[in-house]
């Protein structure tokens, strides 16, 4: 039986999983080139671990999902497909699309950097959550998720303050190359 409070703390212990073995293993194998290749990877490794909640819970994972309310484009978004709305919403043939009957649980800004300036593309995506999705009446209580890969080094290796409250619903997801370490970091918090 699908309780949110519940799937929502799953999905986080389960996308810290994937961000440090799953995403970190795959761009080690060289397997990450850019952006788009870190967003499938993304999705493929979550619908592989949410397997049964997609079975059981009717969860679902979207990709490139617009959120209305925000007037903007989420690049992954894990949600509940909610089988009442959508059968109310094939009674009166308002909608033949299942997204109506999506509720957010989860929300993914992505970024892979190969250069330097990636900086002001992380801000940008973190204001996007704050500024668009967060203030969203369309949304119900949901996570998001910031993650972002860097190739170089940056000023930080989180973006997000944790001290402020309304953070608290952010997760960020970094790997940040190091030079005194010669090698990329991988964190979340």
């Amino acid at each position: 039986m699908y309780d949110r409070k519940e799937m929502r703390k799953k999905i986080k212990e389960i996308v810290k999983h994937i961000w440090v073995n799953e995403i970190k293993n795959d761009y080690n194998r060289n397997l990450l080139i850019g952006e788009d290749t870190f967003k499938n990877a993304m999705y493929s490794h979550l619908k592989e671990y949410l397997k049964y909640e997609i079975e059981l819970d009717d969860i679902r994972i979207y990709t490139e999902y617009y959120i209305k309310g925000a007037k903007s484009k989420a690049d992954l978004v894990i949600g509940y497909l909610n089988p009442y709305t959508l059968k109310e919403l094939e009674k009166t043939r308002k909608s033949y699309c299942t997204k109506e009957a999506v509720e957010p649980i989860a929300i993914f800004e992505l970024k892979f950097k190969s250069y330097s300036g990636a900086d002001n593309d992380i801000i940008n995506d973190l204001k996007k959550v704050k500024d668009k999705y967060m203030i969203s009446d369309d949304l119900p209580i949901c996570d998001y998720y910031l993650a972002h890969i860097s190739e170089y080094e940056l000023d930080e290796l989180f973006y997000v303050e944790k001290s402020r409250k309304q953070n608290h619903y952010i997760i960020e997801l970094a790997a940040v190359w190091n030079d005194e370490q010669q090698d990329m970091i991988w964190d979340s918090h």
